[in-house]
Formats: structure tokens, sequence, C-alpha cells
């Protein structure tokens, strides 16, 4: 079974499969702040938000800066605004 990346918009489902998740938008006119936003748990939730149409403050390490730079790509694409 093929796992979608970090940037698609499936969802594991109870039996090991995947199905599309369907954003509500019950975030839009949000801003969330994300610490650790540019990798592991805090870029997955800095994508989910997104998706339901929020804008997110992400903090994240000096080193970290391509990483937030790619997260920040992402999530513009997805209508949202990121700090």
């Amino acid at each position: 079974m093929k796992c979608p990346n970090s940037t698609s918009t499936h969802v594991v489902t109870e039996n090991g499969g995947y199905q599309t998740y369907k954003a509500a938008d019950k975030l839009t006119g949000k801003i969330t702040i994300i610490t650790g936003g540019d990798s592991g748990i805090g870029r997955v939730i800095v994508i989910l938000f997104a998706i339901e149409g929020a804008d997110s403050l992400i903090t994240y390490l000096p080193d970290e800066k391509k990483n937030a730079q790619k997260i920040k790509r992402t999530v513009e694409k997805k209508g949202t605004k990121y700090f």
C-alpha cells in the first residue's frame, strides 16, 4: 500500500486504508500558533489547520528555516496565510 506524503489530503481509515479528508472549514477566520511547525507533528498540524481554513503562526529554530519555507509554500497553496 502506498503511503500518501505529508501534503496529501488523505487520512488513515480504521482498516488501514486511506480516504480523502473532507474539510468542513471549521477554522476559517482563525489564526493558530504552532511551536515547531516546520517538521514532524507540528508540520502536519499546520497543514491540517490550513485545509480547515486557519492562518498559522509557527515558531522554529534558525537551523530549520529551509523546512519552514517549504511548509510556508504548502500552506499558501491551500489559500491560507503563514506568519
